[in-house]
């Protein structure tokens, strides 16, 4: 009540109006306390005395001593928070006054001061991943990775990331410094990590872009050391010599470090009496996998990676079912299927779909373009008789440099094409499918240590394979579309090197040029304007012929067979080797047509006048 008289006192202050001072002293008597005495002293009263009535000295008591006297005063303990209250309202409160006050709501400031402490962390975690996120998609964007199909994780910005993010062995890094891989490429910075977050990927990279390293790398982190178990990884590959190459690779990744797992490149010699449950890595083409397979000879049971290299060829060749025989055989529930390729087209993509779960598709650069990397040019030679003169023009003028690959249709025309340029004395190596696995590994070697500057190769023989300094491609056969193009030159400019790739075509090419031309453009090649506006290539279709057109065709073609025989004896006689000579598309010759068909009718004249002789000998007999 004595604390409720005193704040009236003041709000009466406050309103303007006027006391009795006769009536002061009953109001300063309910001050008083029964059980400490009067509380009235000198000091007391003189400060209690608000309107100055009496003379009096007032006294300055220490802070301790007005703590002691607030103390004093037997009243509740809510009303001097009241009163404090009430003072800082006024501006008069003193600081230590305070205290009590804060110490009775600490609780609830504490309470507060870490809930907005929560609330600046999740707003600067929200900052972070933000930022983070935009560093992603800027590095994305910097080494041109376009993602689809998933979340995939974040691109590795350096080789270092492997110990920081995933555990990778040490000396891996030094052995890709040793050999010169100090940044990953764009392709190994995106399929690394996905592979070892356990997710699929199909990945469409340029030629000599890095792939090989993108899933080795992965499979040797994860894999960690050898085991007993079996085949723990395979690699499906269209060619054996591509499966030696991966595993040359392989090698040099190992490099000190030969025992930490055992691999194998699956042949003919080791198929029978390789002991496959000592094998971690395997690589091998499927059709001597699925043999082994039927056979009950390998166990694939614990293959925890599939890797489908060079996957548009695997599916185009014919091995749609034996690849499926194979990942058939891969029961393992933690198994990772990875497919990559330079050019993958729709009709490949959605067979591979079909045998992968929910895959992360990567592709770097332009899809089913050309490295920018390699200088391309096309050269008109007229027709096929010029192809041999414009080859011997470049050799002589400097521009088909060595070493390269000179690119046929067909084995018949690679083997053709090494016999006529073995005559002008170039060191020339063929590889095909009709030579021996013995033989085209010697090819390849000698190619290798530079003892053979030009090798004559087909487009499966030489897909995926990794030479090295590679100056010049050089499409003796005007490819068949424009994925055969995209692989052949990319046997050049490899790892950023620069590389040089001239394509011949006659006017039979002209139905393909544009297809070839948009692909030149496409990655950065200056090409006519013309070459560009050509009619799209179409299928001609035979309609079926009225039967009087029929008729008319058969008759023809009874006047023309003397014709078709002299034509087949001049191309016999025209080339070196039978068959090879001519102008058909099966071998090839140095003899121009011209020269051949002035020979063949030179022979016919000579065969009719020995025709003519034998008659008249046989009249004059009879």
């Amino acid at each position: 009540m004595a604390t409720s008289s005193f704040s009236d006192a003041f709000a009466a202050l406050r309103g303007g109006l006027t006391f009795r001072k006769s009536g002061q002293q009953l109001q300063m008597q309910r001050f008083q306390s029964s059980d400490h005495g009067d509380f009235a002293t000198t000091s007391g009263s003189s400060d209690l005395d608000f309107f100055n009535d009496k003379p009096c000295v007032v006294e300055r008591r220490p802070k301790k001593q007005e703590q002691e006297t607030d103390v004093v005063v037997s009243d509740p303990p809510r009303k001097p928070t009241k009163k404090k209250k009430k003072i800082k309202s006024q501006g008069q409160a003193d600081p230590e006054t305070e205290e009590p006050a804060m110490k009775i709501f600490s609780g609830q400031v504490k309470k507060k001061q870490t809930i907005s402490n929560k609330r600046m962390e999740e707003e600067t975690n929200t900052i972070e991943s933000a930022s983070w996120q935009e560093e992603v998609n800027l590095l994305r964007k910097q080494h041109r990775i376009r993602i689809a199909g998933g979340d995939a994780p974040a691109p590795l910005r350096d080789f270092d990331e492997l110990l920081s993010r995933f555990n990778c062995q040490r000396f891996l890094l030094n052995n890709l410094a040793q050999a010169g891989w100090i940044n990953p490429t764009p392709i190994q910075r995106q399929a690394i990590t996905i592979l070892l977050t356990g997710q699929e990927i199909l990945a469409c990279a340029p030629t000599g872009s890095g792939k090989t390293l993108a899933f080795l790398i992965p499979i040797v982190t994860t894999l960690q050391a050898h085991k007993s178990e079996g085949v723990r990884a395979l690699m499906l590959c269209p060619t054996r010599e591509l499966a030696l190459q991966l595993h040359r690779q392989l090698v040099l990744l190992l490099q000190g470090h030969p025992k930490l797992f055992r691999s194998c490149v699956l042949s003919k010699a080791n198929a029978g009496s390789a002991d496959f449950a000592n094998i971690d890595l395997l690589f091998a083409t499927p059709l001597r996998l699925n043999t082994l397979i039927q056979q009950e000879k390998i166990d694939l049971s614990k293959v925890q990676y599939v890797v489908m290299d060079e996957a548009d060829k695997l599916f185009d060749m014919g091995f749609v079912s034996q690849i499926d025989t194979c990942l058939n055989a891969c029961t393992n529930p933690a198994l990772q299927r990875a497919l990559f390729s330079a050019t993958l087209p729709e009709g490949v993509e959605q067979m591979a779909r079909s045998v992968m779960t929910q895959p992360i598709r990567v592709t770097v650069g332009e899809r089913n373009a050309a490295s920018s990397t390699i200088f391309q040019s096309l050269k008109f030679v007229g027709s096929e008789d010029g192809k041999l003169m414009a080859v011997r023009q470049l050799v002589r003028a400097g521009e088909l440099c060595p070493p390269g690959i000179l690119f046929v249709s067909s084995k018949e025309r690679a083997q053709g094409l090494y016999d006529e340029l073995k005559f002008d004395h170039m060191r020339v190596g063929v590889i095909h499918a009709d030579m021996s696995a013995t033989k085209r590994a010697q090819t390849v070697d000698e190619f290798r240590a530079g003892e053979t500057w030009f090798l004559i190769a087909t487009d499966v023989m030489a897909r995926g394979m990794d030479f090295i300094g590679i100056n010049t491609v050089l499409n003796f056969d005007f490819p068949h579309d424009a994925f055969s193009y995209i692989h052949r030159i990319g046997r050049s400019g490899r790892g950023g090197r620069p590389g040089t790739a001239i394509t011949l075509f006659t006017e039979d090419d002209a139905g393909q040029l544009r297809t070839i031309a948009n692909v030149m453009h496409a990655s950065g090649c200056e090409v006519p304007a013309w070459m560009l506006s050509l009619d799209k290539a179409r299928k001609h279709r035979k309609r079926p012929k009225p039967e009087e057109e029929v008729a008319e065709d058969e008759e023809d073609t009874a006047e023309e067979e003397p014709k078709l025989k002299r034509r087949k004896e001049a191309e016999k006689a025209g080339g070196k080797g039978g068959a090879k000579g001519g102008r058909g598309k099966v071998g090839v010759s140095t003899v121009p047509a011209f020269d051949n068909q002035k020979r063949a009718k030179k022979k016919a004249m000579v065969a009719a006048s020995k025709q003519r002789k034998q008659k008249a000998e046989d009249a004059s007999t009879d």
